[in-house]
């Protein structure tokens, strides 16, 4: 039997003054209602590593429908959509498998200037396990995964502390 963690997250990143820096951080705005794997570049302004996942209400395919899917039962925290990603499986998937979700912020990071960054996590129903030290990575420019598990060589510059735990029932704000 196939294990795999599977994180439903929405993202918002903001600063003192509330300027959000992340477009469309809750995955509703996308191009189409026929979602498939990997489906995460229909969620506008959002592309995948590997085969991360966009879900909407409006969706005609019951495996990424939400609140209902395979996975169990999730509202979306803000509006009609969420992503969900794998960060770990065990065979006979490919080992260390990998997700990832990425976007471009709508304006440069500025030395000196604090930013605020928030992620709202929920671990799917159907699933067992939960994975701690989910992170974000800022770059500038797209990151790309290596190998079969698609792996990034990158170290998080802010990272949900090791052991934080990870729930089923609504969203951890990290």
């Amino acid at each position: 039997m196939k294990k795999s963690i599977i994180i439903i997250i929405i993202f918002s990143s903001n600063f003192c003054l509330s300027q959000n820096l992340v477009s469309n951080g809750s995955f509703e705005q996308i191009d189409t209602c026929i979602l498939t794997a990997g489906g995460l570049y229909f969620a506008n302004n959002w592309w995948p590593v590997g085969t991360a996942d966009a879900m909407n209400v409006c969706s005609t395919n019951p495996n990424y429908l939400t609140p209902s899917n395979p996975f169990g039962y999730q509202l979306p925290f803000d509006g009609n959509g969420c992503a969900y990603f794998a960060n770990y499986a065990e065979p006979p998937a490919p080992p260390d498998i990998r997700e990832y979700a990425q976007t471009k912020l709508s304006d440069t990071l500025q030395v000196g200037v604090k930013y605020y960054v928030t992620f709202r996590i929920s671990l799917a129903d159907n699933l067992e396990w939960a994975s701690d030290g989910i992170g974000a990575f800022f770059s500038i420019d797209s990151v790309f995964g290596v190998g079969i598990g698609n792996m990034i060589d990158s170290v998080p510059q802010i990272e949900v502390p090791v052991g934080v735990p990870i729930g089923k029932n609504g969203y951890i704000d990290h």
